[in-house]
């Protein structure tokens, strides 16, 4: 059954990768990203319908694009909250605008997203938070990524809680976090130039994120799962 999926930061790295999982698949998706170009290529699929939205997701202006959406679907299966920002920073050098704006994309986006979502969404429909094992308690920190840590955590706890919250509605959705580890993308490269490779792709780690969509709320609902290389 084709499904109707909302993914956030979509524009390139694993969210262009999970798009077009979710299009070779057949799915209809809206692909929100502040640069749409390569999303562009995919209106051309020959099998799932591709919306490319172009919209900064910090402004709360943009969101009357998404609700436009919203009401001609009528009905969401499935949001992934993607879009992150990482600044690297040691704590002491860190400004205001680093902080709240990091804030701002990692939990504050989610949240507006998923109480603009959730009231087209049921019982079998699914929030997939994409977390950080940065984000996790005793797991391996490294310096100059308290704010990119620390807001993942937030987002691991948000999702806990309103899973909590969601069970006692009749068609509350399931909500659940994936604590990523090492991926070979933009973003660790930004991180780690020098001295972080990964032997999982994007495209890997969005044929995985895919398939949690489609069935992991069926054996899990408020769980933050750690999905991290064993290398």
């Amino acid at each position: 059954m084709k499904k109707k999926v909302i993914i956030t930061g979509s524009g390139n790295g694993i969210g262009y990768e999970i798009a077009k999982e979710f299009l070779n698949m057949g799915h209809h998706v809206l692909a929100i990203s502040r640069d749409v170009s390569k999303l562009l290529k995919l209106k051309n699929r020959p099998f799932g319908i591709c919306i490319p939205l172009e919209m900064d997701l910090t402004q709360k202006s943009s969101y009357k694009k998404i609700e436009k959406i919203l009401l001609e679907w009528m009905f969401v299966d499935i949001l992934i909250n993607n879009a992150g920002l990482l600044v690297k920073k040691n704590f002491d050098k860190l400004k205001d605008q680093d902080i709240y704006y990091s804030y701002e994309v990692n939990i504050f986006v989610p949240i507006k997203m998923i109480q603009l979502v959730k009231p087209y969404m049921g019982k079998k429909s699914h929030i997939v938070n994409i977390g950080s094992m940065g984000g996790i308690p005793n797991t391996k920190k490294f310096p100059g990524l308290s704010i990119y840590s620390s807001s993942k955590a937030a987002l691991s706890n948000l999702t806990e809680v309103i899973a909590e919250e969601f069970k006692e509605e009749k068609n509350g959705p399931s909500v659940n976090c994936l604590a990523l580890g090492a991926v070979q993308s933009k973003m660790l490269k930004d991180a780690f130039p020098c001295l972080y490779d990964s032997s999982i792709s994007s495209k890997k780690m969005a044929q995985y994120i895919y398939s949690f969509s489609i069935e992991g709320n069926t054996f899990f609902n408020g769980k933050t799962i750690p999905i991290s290389s064993k290398n």
